[in-house]
């Protein structure tokens, strides 16, 4: 993950008529593996799961790191 736990990001995929803005949430379970989410909010309660190469079964095809950038 090119990002650190709390940097502000954004996403925006084409579909997507106006970006996502979060903040980047990182843990590690107890198996040693990592786990990334953005969300509005430091609680990763609904965020956005950044922990597997694409974002999830209604997105395939789009792989997490194209459309995740820093946010300004």
């Amino acid at each position: 993950m090119p990002f650190q736990n709390g940097d502000r990001l954004k996403i925006q995929m084409p579909f997507m008529k106006e970006p996502f803005y979060g903040i980047l949430w990182s843990e590690m379970d107890g198996n040693g593996c990592w786990y990334h989410l953005i969300d509005r909010n430091e609680k990763a309660e609904n965020g956005v799961d950044l922990s597997y190469m694409e974002f999830n079964s209604i997105c395939e095809g789009y792989c997490t790191l194209d459309w995740v950038e820093r946010a300004e």
